[in-house]
């Protein structure tokens, strides 16, 4: 029997991976061939040029259409003893955005429907479980705070005040020791650089920083009471952070260590390489160091290439704790690839102990019909440090002749390669189209092992609906007491619980 956790995970990852960003409204790829002038839900990968096709049409309608998904469960074996369920999700823009969520019996239509508002005054629930009212809560409340008014103390407000602490800083920076270096070759793994500069500080130099910064907080009438307000709510002040700055600065005061902040450039950081390291050197000799870069082409057919990291060197000169995060923005020449990848990986000492590797790749095809296409394929490894457990999907998103979209995909998930356990396999099949009555689709995932590759999985269809007509006077939340409130979550939980009870169970298997 499969794990219930392992079949989640590669539906979670398979709709993560198949619907990117489906909501956002960008460029579009006009189709070839004599098809309506269709164009791509899903510029596969693409950043910034994602779902600008039929459901972007729908979605941006003045009207306000609601675009609804109903999703069945299919393969579910009878012993389950569950309701034979229907998922209505239904999501809609104009003049603000609409989210509805339902869940229904399919045969005796026994169930709920939730339906959430948001504008720019607030937000607002109703539900067909408390028919009676809707329920109302502007972002003010929701948020604990005047937005407006936060907004012109920040901007108003804070900049003035800040100005002896600038000049605290200012003046002390104006103490360290500065070194800078020209035409830098490349060394200790950075690249080469045309200019370079160290600045260090001791720990007794930032702890008299620091000292500095609390005392002038701590008698500061103007500043301090803002920092009161705009952290009452998280139980801190101005009075903390003060408490804070000199619990650091008494620390620091007793070492004799010191940081060391260091920067290369070639002047132009949009197009050549650069770097910032950050090291902290300790009384005894042991260091952390932090450090990012950026180098184009670093590596082959990688034209971005950014490496964060952590190091730590112990007193005996023997590594610590480490971590690298590699991200490359893929680009091969000669093909129509380009992607992304990442890698982090952790380690004790020389030993590797975590690694992860994730990469995705896009590519435009063309149809058999000569109808334009993406085709992409999406990796995920986990490994301590060698892979355990491994995704893999490859998809194809296409025009149809009849000025439709569809979408395929085939992925597997080894969840314990060193286990050697069960390989799952998935598979997407879904489209799209213009229908009489609006968009149209539907689609079907399967997800079971390579011996049963269609075990268990959902189906759903795709349509245009108007929203929902839930709801009856409006009830401001922040009006009511806190009595009023526990009532309210009552009711609403006990005809929830009502609702579930009430939905009839298949029969189970002789």
């Amino acid at each position: 029997m499969m794990k219930k956790w392992t079949m989640l995970l590669a539906l979670l990852l398979a709709t993560v991976f198949c619907f990117p960003g489906a909501l956002a409204e960008q460029e579009a790829v006009e189709s070839t061939g004599d098809n309506g002038g269709g164009q791509l839900v899903s510029h596969v990968y693409e950043p910034g040029d994602i779902a600008s096709g039929l459901l972007a049409q729908a979605f941006g309608q003045e009207h306000g259409t609601m675009i609804v998904a109903e999703v069945r469960g299919e393969g579910i074996p009878l012993e389950a003893e569950m309701p034979d369920l229907v998922l209505r999700l239904g999501v809609a823009f104009s003049q603000g955005a609409r989210l509805e969520l339902g869940l229904r019996e399919s045969q005796e239509n026994v169930g709920f429907d939730i339906a959430l508002d948001a504008d720019a005054q607030g937000l607002a629930i109703a539900s067909d479980l408390l028919p009676d009212e809707r329920y109302t809560m502007n972002w003010e409340t929701l948020l604990g705070m005047n937005l407006e008014e936060m907004t012109a103390g920040l901007l108003g407000t804070l900049e003035p005040l800040m100005e002896p602490y600038v000049a605290i800083v200012d003046e002390f920076m104006q103490e360290l020791s500065v070194k800078e270096f020209y035409d830098v070759p490349e060394e200790y793994g950075f690249p080469a650089v045309a200019y370079e500069i160290y600045i260090t500080c001791t720990h007794a130099q930032a702890a008299e920083l620091l000292t500095r910064l609390a005392d002038q907080l701590e008698g500061d009438g103007q500043l301090a009471p803002v920092l009161d307000v705009m952290l009452a709510s998280q139980g801190l002040g101005s009075a903390a952070i003060v408490e804070m700055m000199r619990g650091a600065a008494g620390s620091l005061a007793q070492s004799e260590g010191h940081f060391v902040l260091g920067a290369g450039t070639n002047y132009d950081a949009a197009a050549e390489p650069w770097y910032v390291i950050v090291t902290n050197t300790q009384e005894d000799g042991a260091t952390d160091e932090w450090y990012l870069s950026f180098e184009p082409y670093a590596e082959e057919n990688t034209p971005y290439f950014f490496d964060l990291g952590y190091s730590q060197t112990l007193v005996d000169g023997s590594l610590g704790d480490g971590m690298q995060l590699i991200v490359g923005i893929l680009s091969i020449p000669d093909t129509a690839l380009t992607g992304w990848g990442v890698q982090l990986t952790v380690s004790e000492g020389e030993t590797d102990t975590g690694l992860l590797r994730i990469s995705a790749l896009k590519r435009p095809t063309t149809t058999e019909e000569g109808l334009p296409g993406y085709g992409g394929e999406v990796y995920i490894g986990v490994g301590n440090p060698e892979i355990v457990m491994e995704y893999e999907h490859e998809m194809n998103a296409f025009m149809t002749p009849d000025g439709g979209e569809a979408f395929t995909l085939e992925g597997t998930l080894c969840p314990d390669a060193a286990q050697s356990a069960d390989t799952y396999a998935f598979t997407l099949e879904a489209g799209v189209e213009p229908g009489p009555d609006g968009l149209q689709g539907r689609g079907r995932l399967m997800i079971g092992t390579e011996d049963m590759p269609e075990l268990t999985g959902l189906s759903f269809e795709l349509h245009e609906a108007e929203p929902l007509q839930l709801g009856g006077t409006d009830v401001a939340l922040e009006s009511l007491s806190e009595e009023q409130l526990s009532a309210l979550i009552e009711r609403f939980t006990t005809a929830l619980s009502g609702c579930l009870e009430a939905m009839p169970v298949r029969q189970t298997a002789e």
